[in-house]
This record gives structure tokens, C-alpha cells and sequence, in this order.
């Protein structure tokens, strides 16, 4: 009975991360969908000063101390929708205009691309563990879920910027591109997980060995 609902446990653990990833998904993407149909004159960006309050204190006195925060903000048919680097909205094309609503899709399609392979890892992940947890880890399935995410890996660390640089130079004729120490973590993740993949590769091919010696 013990064992029975440890396994029906990992189930539901197992259900219950791979529908939250799929409901990320899924509300990314309806976000996305939402944004690219909505007219482009809705779209706007203020400039704002937000001011902010610390409090200074000392043996003698405990006074406020205001500050003053400027910040660019996107609203979306008069609405918030965040804080924004002027400088991604600051392009324009040949005619000399700019378009808020592209620049923001630019920074939807980044962020929706990254989500869905996010996402994709967590699946496969979870159903590494589920498949680990019932009997050996050392599977062919397993070693190519980990293929699998090494490639994923690769994918997130250069596809979201990828898309993000052909989507300015389409619609800007300009290109920034750049890479960052955390885009070379990701690239050293993506090889570390397909040298685990090779070593789970050799551990089937053991697991095999012993399977038919047996």
C-alpha cells in the first residue's frame, strides 16, 4: 500500500510540472497573439519621474529623504504594461518613424520563444526523474530526453536573440548584437549536458551487458 502511493505521489507530481509548463506556455503564447493583433496606435511610451521616499536616521533626528526616479514606461491602450529600455524603443525605420508595438512584439517574441523551450526542458526533465524513480536511470528513452535538452540548450542560449536581431533588421534595417558572459554559461551548460548524455549512453550500454550476462 506504501509503494502504491509513493508511485501515485510522483504521478501526480510528474502531471502536476508538466501542466504548469504547459500553462506558461500557453499563456505566453495567448499574450503574444493578443499583442500582434492589437493596433499599433495603442501602443505608447511615457516618460515619468516616480518619486521615492528613504528614511535617514541619526542619533539626533529621523527625517524622510525624497528621491526622485526617472523612468520610460509602455502603456498599452492608456494601461501600464511595464517599465522599458528607451533604447529598444528608440528605433526607427527609413522613413524616420518608430513603432512601439514592433518594438515590444520584439521583446515578446524573445521572451515567448525562451518560455516554450523552458518549458519543453522542464517536461523532458520531470519525465527523466519519473522514468529514474520506477526503474534504472540508464534508459534509451532517458538518453534521448537528455539529447534533447542539450539541444534545447543550445537553442535558448542563441535562438531568442537570433529571432530578436532578424526581427530589428527586417523592420529597422539595423542589427545589435552582442554576447554576454551569461550567453557563454548557457553554451557551457549545453555541452555539459550532452557529455551526460554520452555517459548515460555508456551506462545503458553496461545496464545491456549485465541485462544479458543475467
Amino acid at each position: 500500500m506504501k509503494e502504491k502511493n509513493t508511485i501515485t505521489k510522483k504521478t501526480f507530481l510528474t502531471e502536476a510540472a508538466i501542466l504548469m509548463a504547459a500553462i506558461l506556455a500557453f499563456f505566453m503564447t495567448k499574450d503574444f497573439i493578443s499583442n500582434l493583433v492589437t493596433d499599433k496606435n495603442q501602443y505608447e511610451v511615457r516618460y515619468e519621474v516616480e518619486e521615492t521616499l528613504s528614511d535617514t536616521s541619526d542619533d539626533d533626528s529621523n527625517r524622510d529623504t525624497g528621491e526622485t526616479q526617472k523612468l520610460y514606461r509602455l502603456y498599452k491602450n492608456g494601461e501600464y504594461i511595464k517599465d522599458i529600455d528607451i533604447n529598444k524603443y528608440s528605433y526607427v525605420d527609413d522613413n524616420g518613424n518608430t513603432d512601439y508595438k514592433y518594438c515590444a512584439l520584439i521583446e515578446d517574441a524573445h521572451a515567448l520563444i525562451s518560455t516554450l523551450l523552458l518549458a519543453a526542458m522542464i517536461v523532458l526533465g520531470v519525465l527523466i526523474v519519473r522514468e529514474s524513480s520506477d526503474k534504472t536511470p540508464f534508459t534509451k528513452s532517458n538518453v534521448n530526453r537528455i539529447k534533447a535538452i542539450s539541444i534545447l540548450q543550445l537553442l535558448y542560449a542563441v535562438l531568442p536573440g537570433m529571432v530578436s536581431c532578424v526581427m530589428t533588421f527586417f523592420k529597422f534595417s539595423y542589427y545589435n548584437g552582442g554576447f554576454d558572459i551569461r550567453w557563454f554559461y548557457m553554451l557551457i551548460i549545453s555541452f555539459v549536458t550532452a557529455l551526460i548524455a554520452n555517459v548515460f549512453q555508456y551506462g545503458v550500454r553496461l545496464q545491456e551487458d549485465s541485462d544479458s550476462i543475467a
